[in-house]
């Protein structure tokens, strides 16, 4: 499902790259916007795919969906 999500609150997320690289953390602002493609939520984060192809886990608390 594609999104447009916006964060409500200083966050660091969990990103990978690929299947074979390590994940690393990375900062988004308060207000920044991102368009993810969501592939999965469970236990109040959800799992998403960025344009660039990298995957990210974010707490369902710290974003808001756009419509």
């Amino acid at each position: 499902m594609f999104a447009m999500i916006k964060f409500n609150q200083d966050s660091d997320i969990v990103v990978q790259d690929t299947k074979d690289s390590m994940p690393y953390a990375a900062k988004y602002r308060k207000d920044e916007v991102e368009s993810v493609n969501v592939l999965n939520t469970q236990g109040g984060t959800i799992h998403v795919q960025f344009e660039d192809g990298s995957v990210g886990w974010i707490k369902t608390r710290h974003v808001d969906f756009l419509e």
